[in-house]
């Protein structure tokens, strides 16, 4: 099979409406007026927008390399949902790097993600060179791994799934995915900030800021998602499919200095729970969901 492979996701023309960009501009000599435009232009709307792009590498058949930006699925998709669907137009999309192992029908992902890197900078006005990160310090370091049975991801792998359920075979999945957060310094924006220089809020890209501009407050924050996923799926008939999925997910931890300041007492504790259960039986034309 491919050992190296680049995938890509993009939307074109998605949710445009037909007409919706003309080319003008009231300051243009040429064409002053919108009635004037004889073409469509991509300023007002992306008409091509990069949501994915990632590199893959395969070097043992039961192992998966992959880094760049790309979809965060799990489970039902009650806490991380992909959104790749058709027509789908939200989603969870994540800078990571991570490493897949199968061994004996269940599969491991660790993973490192890149979900905020603070303050970049740049030069003010500057229409050459290339941002960069600020601070390692105000980095958000997200990582984890999940555990369970293999899923089904190649079309040879779902059509193999679909002759189990033909002949009657009871398949099951059970999955348990860690995640953890943590971020030291958060970076304070111009425009919250009153003791900056006033050149940091005169215009430029909140993005990428002066060097001057950027004032780190302390944070101290850590957070574990644990998140349980169990799937059973059954085909007793020809006729009948029935599916119960079940996922379940928590937030705990704290933010020692919510406020930003390391001298005050502003400790913040997190706790949040949560669940969802499936319940779906098909027979012939007509089905029946509960959730």
């Amino acid at each position: 099979g491919q050992r190296a492979k680049i995938g890509l996701s993009v939307d074109i023309l998605d949710n445009l409406v037909l007409g919706s960009t003309p080319d003008y501009a009231v300051g243009r000599p040429d064409i002053p007026m919108a009635f004037l435009s004889e073409s469509q232009s991509p300023d007002f709307e992306d008409s091509i927008r990069v949501k994915q792009i990632w590199a893959e590498w395969t070097p043992l058949s039961l192992t998966r390399i992959r880094v760049g930006r790309m979809a965060d699925h799990w489970g039902l998709g009650m806490v991380h949902n992909g959104g790749e669907c058709v027509d789908c137009d939200f989603g969870d999309t994540t800078d990571r790097a991570s490493m897949l192992f199968e061994f004996l029908g269940y599969e491991s992902l660790w993973f490192l993600d890149f979900p905020a890197e603070g303050a970049t900078l740049r030069q003010p006005m500057a229409q050459l060179g290339q941002a960069y990160d600020g601070s390692q310090a105000d980095d958000v370091v997200r990582w984890g791994f999940t555990l369970g049975t293999v899923q089904a991801r190649t079309a040879f792998q779902q059509e193999q799934r679909k002759k189990r359920l033909s002949k009657g075979e009871v398949l099951w999945d059970i999955g348990f995915r860690n995640t953890f957060v943590s971020q030291d310094l958060r970076a304070r924006t111009p425009l919250d900030n009153a003791t900056v220089p006033n050149t940091c809020t005169a215009g430029n890209d909140p993005q990428n800021w002066a060097f001057e501009c950027v004032e780190f407050l302390d944070t101290d924050l850590d957070l574990w998602q644990p998140n349980l996923w169990a799937r059973l799926e059954v085909r007793p008939s020809y006729r009948t499919h029935f599916r119960a999925e079940l996922e379940a997910a928590a937030l705990i931890g704290d933010m020692k200095y919510s406020q930003g300041l390391a001298k005050e007492n502003s400790r913040k504790d997190f706790q949040a729970f949560g669940g969802v259960l499936q319940l779906e039986l098909t027979h012939g034309h007509m089905q029946f969901g509960l959730e």
